[in-house]
């Protein structure tokens, strides 16, 4: 597949500069375990059986798609990072599920390309907030392109930020560390657009020292519960529910702790 051009940020931070988010995506690894796990009750429940063949779209590490596969999928991960890819692979080896995972380097714009050999579907994940990333209408594309390739009543798992939640406690500044990195983030949210226009600027901890790893402009459209259900449900999918989190609980923007927005829907 051709490689992007490097003006967009996730070119920047997936593939030009991928140890700036890593830790990032290292230190979710152990809850990525019991997420699977719920992920995989949430699949059962719905008729998709160990064994069957699913989708972690944007798989970064793996940290997702290798737990899924040793509950019992088969699973084709496909990330934009070569770097995640690579390590992805390695974390299946170290967990005795090779056989039972794919990854692929594959771009979400162009998502046919990445799986037109791997399909059809039963179950798709998408999770830690991968969509948005290029807009609605690119949204709108890819999930239509899944829709193709899903078998008639698979299921979509989509886990990310409840814009809802976000503007009842929004807050313009704020920093995240993970391993030896800093990001400190100002934040914007542009109405018109349901974008979020935030400035990441990236430090390394060595030593005593803080090093620049760069600023970056990281933009992206945010949805809420109702315009979530719209898109999917205007690309061939039928929504079945909308929860706080992956083990069904219910919607609450007052809660502080519950900005996660997790929808289900089947593939009409």
């Amino acid at each position: 597949m051709a490689r992007r051009s490097s003006g967009h940020w996730t070119q920047k931070l997936f593939v030009e500069k991928p140890y700036l988010f890593l830790p990032f995506l290292e230190e979710r690894k152990t809850a990525g375990i019991k997420e699977a796990a719920a992920v995989a009750r949430l699949f059962r429940k719905h008729g998709v059986r160990s064994g069957s063949r699913v989708l972690d779209l944007c798989c970064g590490i793996g940290r997702m798609a290798v737990p899924l596969a040793k509950q019992g999928y088969d699973v084709v991960g496909v990330d934009m990072s070569p770097d995640y890819v690579k390590r992805a692979r390695r974390y299946a080896a170290s967990k005795h599920v090779t056989r039972r995972t794919k990854f692929i380097v594959g771009d979400y714009r162009d998502i046919e390309s990445a799986i037109s050999d791997e399909t059809p579907f039963r179950g798709i994940l998408s999770a830690f907030t991968s969509v948005g990333y290029y807009g609605k209408d690119v949204d709108r594309k890819t999930f239509e392109v899944l829709a193709r390739h899903t078998a008639r009543g698979g299921v979509f798992i989509l886990d990310t930020t409840n814009r809802d939640w976000i503007l009842r406690h929004f807050e313009k500044k704020g920093y995240e560390m993970a391993g030896n990195v800093l990001v400190l983030e100002d934040r914007e949210f542009d109405a018109e657009r349901s974008y979020m226009v935030n400035r990441w600027e990236y430090y390394r901890i060595v030593g005593p020292h803080l090093r620049p790893e760069g600023v970056y402009k990281v933009d992206h459209r945010i949805y809420g519960p109702a315009d979530m259900k719209e898109l999917l449900e205007s690309t061939g999918w039928a929504v079945v529910s909308s929860s706080a989190d992956y083990d069904g609980n219910r919607i609450d923007i007052m809660a502080p702790d519950k900005s996660q927005m997790v929808t289900v829907a089947k593939r009409r």
